[in-house]
């Protein structure tokens, strides 16, 4: 299991030096417990969360997955794999490179315009949300993108990945630089709420990392929309990934609990053993909302304000941020990666991250594809001969229900692994998977 955060009763409070931090101190204390309860939910299987639409769950990079701690090694192999047919991907003076469309650059540089370079051929995705997310990675110089790698839909609901041609063992399929992946760093480094999300990562608050996350996600997808509302849309540093993650019930076949209202909750899984496990998810997304935003709704309204958008009521931005805040918690739940790495004193520290791309695979128990984890950079290559248009699947977690019951994978990654028959009716017929016998 990942290292989870401690709270840190022997930290000494950072000194407020605004009223908004003195508030925000206040707001954590009040609500720590609160969201604490959800830590048996929760806990490292969901924080090493991840993947895709309506079809997959979270884990540990390679390293991590069978007993071991580290998924980005101690000692790591500093040139990773290359690419048939090129030289090392983009090693060089800086081996991260900054915004996209090359250079160096600081982890958290922000890119201030759309993506570059030629779209990719239809044969890599028909979608043009994954043609951009396609684009908007290759204007990276230390990034790669097999040409034998596609996208499109998935016969298991939204899209998937797929071998436009045959791939042999080992091959590299895409090489995405960490620069490129949502991690700490990006909340910890924004201009705005970067100090708001220290505070709570060095209070040790419960799931600080998740709350990191999720939070900034949202504040950058109200920045992009209420500019795209505008009509002077801005192109935030992830928002070609941003764009091709859904953000609400059906988008690339996603569901989750979270899209839910309570009475949908009640009606649905009420009787389940699914349904604590729905409310306390909820329950931490909402406690998620306020805390972050404390310090996140004054810089949203500056921003609307600023725009001149028609509605600039409190109401209307405090609605829209709470389903925001739902919404990126579930991207982060089904999505989300969770890796061990020493920190600084040799400290072994969990860090939650999302990686662009790597999420369009599929679940499989069966998998044929694999990852290796480097300081600058995660590769996924092929654990097999794939024949062209076979799909790619990669297994984020075992299939062991033990550890994680199928209600529990349904709550937090909108399926039942190993089902084909859809939720609803295994919730009218009361199957084993949901109530007691």
């Amino acid at each position: 299991d990942a290292v989870q955060p401690r709270l840190g009763e022997d930290m000494a409070p950072p000194g407020p030096d605004c009223p908004r931090l003195g508030l925000l101190l206040v707001f954590i204390a009040l609500s720590s417990c609160a969201v604490g309860r959800t830590r048996a939910f929760l806990g490292p299987a969901a924080v090493v969360s991840r993947p895709r639409s309506a079809r997959r769950p979270p884990t540990l990079l390679p390293a991590a997955r069978k007993g071991g701690k580290r998924s980005r090694p101690r000692s790591p192999r500093k040139r990773p794999p290359s690419p048939p047919g090129g030289a090392p991907l983009g090693f060089g003076p800086s081996s991260r490179p900054g915004p996209p469309g090359g250079g160096g650059g600081e982890p958290g540089a922000a890119s201030a315009s759309a993506p570059t370079g030629p779209p990719p051929p239809p044969s890599q995705s028909d979608s043009p949300v994954h043609s951009d997310l396609i684009r908007w990675i290759k204007s990276s110089d230390d990034a790669h993108v097999s040409p034998k790698f596609a996208v499109r839909p998935s016969d298991l609901g939204g899209y998937g990945g797929f071998a436009a041609e045959p791939i042999g063992r080992d091959e590299v399929l895409f090489r995405i630089p960490r620069s490129m992946c949502v991690t700490h760093d990006d909340a910890l480094s924004d201009m705005y709420s970067g100090e708001y999300y220290g505070v709570i990562k060095d209070r040790g608050v419960k799931d600080w990392g998740l709350i990191l996350l999720a939070g900034w996600l949202a504040e950058e997808r109200m920045l992009s929309e209420d500019s795209r509302k505008a009509g002077s849309e801005i192109y935030t540093k992830h928002k070609a990934y941003t764009d091709s993650v859904p953000w609400g019930p059906g988008e690339f076949g996603q569901d989750h609990v979270l899209y839910w209202t309570d009475e949908e909750v009640d009606r649905r899984l009420g009787g389940s053993r699914a349904h604590d496990d729905a409310v306390l998810i909820r329950r931490t997304a909402d406690g998620a909302a306020r805390m972050v935003g404390e310090f996140a709704l004054p810089v949203l309204m500056g921003n609307r304000v600023d725009l001149e958008l028609e509605d600039t009521s409190l109401d209307t931005l405090q609605r829209d941020w709470a389903d925001t805040v739902r919404a990126a918690m579930a991207i982060c739940l089904s999505r989300s990666f969770g890796e061990e790495v020493e920190a600084d004193g040799g400290r072994v520290v969990s860090e939650v991250c999302l990686l662009p791309l790597i999420d369009v695979l599929q679940h499989s128990d069966e998998p044929n594809t694999r990852l290796e984890s480097y300081d600058d950079s995660i590769l996924v290559l092929a654990a097999r001969d794939v024949d062209r248009n076979e799909e790619l699947f990669h297994r984020y977690r075992e299939e062991d229900g033990r550890a994680m019951p199928g209600h529990r994978w349904f709550t937090r990654y909108g399926f039942v692994p190993g089902n084909d028959v859809p939720v609803e009716e295994l919730l009218r017929d009361r199957s084993g998977v949901f109530f007691d016998s």
